[in-house]
Parts: structure tokens; sequence; C-alpha cells
């Protein structure tokens, strides 16, 4: 699995595991989303998105931009338990 290391503004560097990239059709905006894996308090796996250009990580920030993100990633879950036949608890 590729990975990618960031630093926070206190120059703290984490490293993450890419789920995936892709470019969106609509805006040409490269797209990439990762996690390490951290639980929020519902015990669901972070995962962050970003737009990715010039080799450095932007914010995404405009709901349409996060409304697409979200789409893609639930694409990704509904194929994969479809796939492997797995059920949500």
């Amino acid at each position: 699995m590729e990975k990618i290391k960031i630093s926070n503004d206190q120059g703290l560097e984490k490293e993450y595991d890419v789920i995936f990239e892709f470019t969106s059709k609509n805006d040409h905006q490269h797209y990439i989303v990762y996690t390490n894996y951290e639980k929020d308090e519902n015990n669901n796996i972070n995962c962050y998105a970003s737009i990715y250009k010039d080799n450095k990580l932007k914010e995404v920030t405009e709901t349409t931009e996060i409304n697409y993100i979200t789409s893609m990633l639930e694409a990704i879950a509904n194929k994969a338990k479809t796939k492997y036949k797995l059920e949500d608890n």
C-alpha cells in the first residue's frame, strides 16, 4: 500500500496509507483519500481527503467536493460489501 507523510503546523510528521486517488471529470482536480487507522468516538476509522496538486496537499473545503468524495467512498464501500458479502454492523 502506498504511504504518504504529512506534517502539521508544529512540524510533527504522521504517516498515512493511501486508500485511493482519483481525478474528477467535472473540475479535473486530483483527489487523494488516506487514513492512519485512528478511530473516532463511534469506533469508525477516520479517513481524510485532500486535493493533490504540484506535490502538495490542499484542504477540501467546498461542500460539492466533500459530497463528491463522500459519494465515491460510499460507492467503493458498497461495492466491497457486495463483492465480499459483508453486512452492516
